[in-house]
């Protein structure tokens, strides 16, 4: 069962939200979910991790469902997260890169992925874009972790929010119905709840949600999905400690997971 905390990200403007949240990641989806009160410039934007050789998602050994207790998150990702989004703990990195694994293994017609010579794994989000993980040959570890977005994590890009810094191109109408409609379709709102919050937003953002909405849903893959997780369930099983903290100093493992370095 999940444990309530306070939001500990931040508005646009800077002030604390602190509305309660069970979401393992830390951020209620209420406010706009920034891990600092004020853009931290980081230099460039490092670009997503590639190898030569182009291979189709489903050729990594790994499937949504080992995302949160097989596959193992090593320190290297974590700290890249955490340096990239200041702010965070090692549990709130560690739910938000399995996260970002789950959903880019679970839509591949959303990612790209490519593989070195030496076998290792590259896997990078196209929709939205510029999000990147790197994995081990057999698929079962995350080693890096990646995104040319300056502040905003993967979760705050899907949903629309606007960035701080740069070109504000996800605050257009068109951006932000995407990425309600996006999270309609990986089951993390209920479509009556996006809907709701699309027209509050405008009837611009209200026609974008429902057009891409439609888009979205008739993409969906079938649904012979016995027995593999989804959307409010990886948040569930992605273990993390109430307070966002990280246990006892380690990065966080699945069971079978392997050593972590």
């Amino acid at each position: 069962m999940s444990t309530s905390r306070s939001c500990r990200r931040f508005y646009a403007n800077g002030s604390a939200c602190g509305v309660p949240t069970t979401y393992h990641d830390g951020w209620c989806r209420e406010c706009d979910g920034f891990t600092t009160s004020t853009p931290e410039r980081s230099g460039r934007t490092p670009p997503p991790y590639r190898f030569g050789e182009i291979r189709a998602v489903s050729d990594i050994p790994v499937r949504p469902n080992d995302v949160a207790e097989i596959v193992c998150v090593h320190r290297a990702p974590l700290n890249q997260f955490r340096d990239r989004h200041p702010g965070t703990s090692y549990g709130e990195a560690d739910t938000q890169i399995r996260r970002l694994l789950y959903d880019l293994l679970r839509h591949p017609a959303d990612a790209k992925a490519t593989r070195s010579v030496s076998g290792q794994w590259a896997l990078t989000s196209v929709r939205p874009y510029g999000f990147s993980v790197l994995l081990t040959s057999d698929g079962k570890a995350v080693t890096g972790y990646s995104t040319k977005h300056a502040e905003r994590t993967y979760a705050q890009v899907k949903a629309g929010v606007r960035t701080r810094t740069g070109t504000p191109n996800s605050a257009r109408p068109g951006r932000v119905g995407k990425g309600l409609a996006q999270r309609v379709r990986d089951g993390l709102v209920p479509e009556d709840t996006a809907r709701a919050a699309a027209l509050e937003k405008g009837e611009k953002v209200a026609a974008a949600f429902e057009r891409h909405l439609r888009r979205a849903l008739a993409k969906r893959e079938p649904a012979d999905t016995a027995g593999e997780v989804q959307g409010d369930e990886l948040r569930e099983i992605v273990t993390m400690d109430p307070d966002g903290t990280e246990a006892a100093g380690q990065p966080r493992c699945g069971t079978g997971g392997g050593t972590t370095p």
